[in-house]
């Protein structure tokens, strides 16, 4: 896991999120991005998704669990 962190070694961390995410609404470059930035938004306020209706959209992330169990503990 610890082998793709340099990746982000040029990257600050944030210093105003609510800043940050104004920006990247209107940006074009951000489009195709739209679910994901969704998504860091969601985790990044520490929102969280509950049943009910109304404008709002809600997107799920679903996991292979099998997959999961295997990659963590092995296969036996």
């Amino acid at each position: 896991m610890n082998k793709i962190y340099f990746v982000f070694d040029e990257i600050n961390a944030s210093k105003d999120i609510n800043t940050d995410f104004a920006k990247s609404a209107h940006a074009t470059r951000f489009r195709e991005y739209k679910n994901l930035l969704a998504w860091c938004d969601l985790f990044l306020r520490r929102k969280f998704l509950t049943p009910y209706s109304g404008k709002s959209r809600a997107y799920t992330l679903l996991f292979p669990m099998e997959e999961l169990f295997e990659s963590l503990w092995g296969n036996g």
